[in-house]
């Protein structure tokens, strides 16, 4: 009998263009780690007459978990978009490089309201199953010196069920991948990358994911019924540098954040493969040392992004993209 190899496993993604109906997978990739998975909350039966339940019945059922994924510099495009909703894709000049910027989108309207949907197929070895309607509750990217950066998108959806015809995949180049040491942090103007032991950006949406409905056990679409949030977290090492930090905090001064992967020559010249992510003005909620008898003082900056007023610099105005976080990628990929 055929065992399941976890290494057998990979995810495609498909852009749905009808909320919760299934497409066919565009985009695939190898995961770091999977736990999509069907949710099915059962109800009992409450009769006096018996002191077991006699009868079950069906409450809820959708589709729930995590993928996280290495980021390489284009295979995760489509990923951001449904992320954060607004982006806005370009050709730089007359090169071959293509800037692509996502951020949430303020259009009148707009707000409560993510791009359709993702079918998600999740290979697990002998067996493939399909999840429908999948929106991003939350994304956490991750970058630390040692690992190559990552990015966890947490993924809630229609339903998901068995798969009869698996796609075949086709995946990204590894040439493309990012590396700890492309990585550089900088919280104002100064670069804190020598410093910086990890940094890690939470989005998170505000779906409401419990959104039962009359005629059916699957959930409504999600969409956002709370204010959309963006933490930042950093993990660094206590020093002359770094204590000014500490009077940033005790002070209440907003920083802004920035983490920019830069890799190879794409394009003319000066142009080169890149993924940043920009907070602009970030407070400051948490930072203060905590000194142990061994090894080096750690410092933990926990901050807020907040809004930053618009400008040509900053806000797109023909998409209405802006707010607290702009993620850009340079890439050779004409189209998300």
């Amino acid at each position: 009998m055929a065992s399941g190899q976890g290494s057998d496993c990979w995810v495609g993604i498909g852009e749905e263009s009808t909320w919760g109906t299934s497409v066919s997978r565009t985009k695939f990739f190898q995961p770091v780690s999977l736990t999509p998975k069907v949710e099915i909350n059962l109800g009992y039966s409450r009769t006096m007459y018996s002191l077991d339940p006699q009868r079950k019945f069906v409450q809820r059922r959708r589709s729930v978990g995590d993928v996280e994924l290495e980021f390489l510099y284009s295979n995760h495009l489509k990923l951001l978009k449904h992320a954060l909703g607004g982006y806005v894709i370009a050709q730089i000049g007359t090169t071959t490089a293509y800037k692509a910027e996502f951020a949430r989108t303020t259009t009148a309207g707009a707000w409560a309201q993510l791009p359709n949907g993702l079918t998600v197929e999740v290979n697990e070895g002998i067996e493939n199953y399909l999840h429908v309607g999948c929106k991003v509750g939350q994304l956490e990217i991750r970058l630390q010196p040692d690992q190559l950066p990552s990015g966890v998108f947490s993924l809630v959806g229609k339903d998901g069920s068995l798969n009869g015809s698996p796609s075949t995949p086709s995946f990204g180049s590894d040439t493309d991948m990012i590396t700890p040491s492309q990585v550089a942090v900088y919280i104002g103007t100064t670069d804190y990358s020598a410093e910086v032991k990890s940094i890690s950006f939470t989005i998170g949406n505000g779906l409401d994911a419990e959104r039962g409905r009359m005629g059916s056990v699957n959930i409504k679409e999600p969409v956002r019924t709370q204010r959309p949030d963006t933490m930042v977290r950093l993990e660094l090492e206590y020093n002359d540098t770094t204590k000014g930090l500490v009077a940033d905090f005790l002070a209440g001064t907003s920083k802004s954040i920035r983490a920019t992967a830069t890799g190879a020559a794409i394009g003319a010249s000066g142009q080169n493969q890149t993924f940043m992510i920009e907070c602009p003005n970030c407070a400051i909620e948490d930072g203060f040392p905590a000194p142990s008898d061994t090894g080096i003082i750690p410092l933990t900056l926990s901050l807020k992004a907040m809004a930053q007023a618009g400008g040509a610099s900053w806000q797109n105005t023909v998409s209405g993209m802006g707010g607290s976080i702009r993620i850009t990628c340079i890439t050779s990929e004409t189209s998300i």
